[in-house]
C-alpha cells in the first residue's frame, strides 16, 4: 500500500519543483528587466537615454 502511493508521488513532486523552479526563475529574470524599462521611460526620459 505505501509503495504504490510512493512511487506517484516522487514523480508529480519532481517534475513540479522541476518546471516551477525553471520557470519562475527564467520568467522572473525575463519578466523584471522588461517591466522595468517600460515603466522608467514613460516616467523618467533619461535612464533610457543613458541605457
Amino acid at each position: 500500500m505505501a509503495k504504490p502511493p510512493k512511487s506517484p508521488k516522487p514523480v508529480p513532486l519532481r517534475r513540479s519543483y522541476g518546471r516551477r523552479g525553471r520557470s519562475p526563475s527564467s520568467t522572473s529574470p525575463l519578466a523584471n528587466p522588461p517591466r522595468r524599462p517600460p515603466r522608467k521611460p514613460p516616467r523618467e526620459p533619461l535612464p533610457p537615454r543613458l541605457s
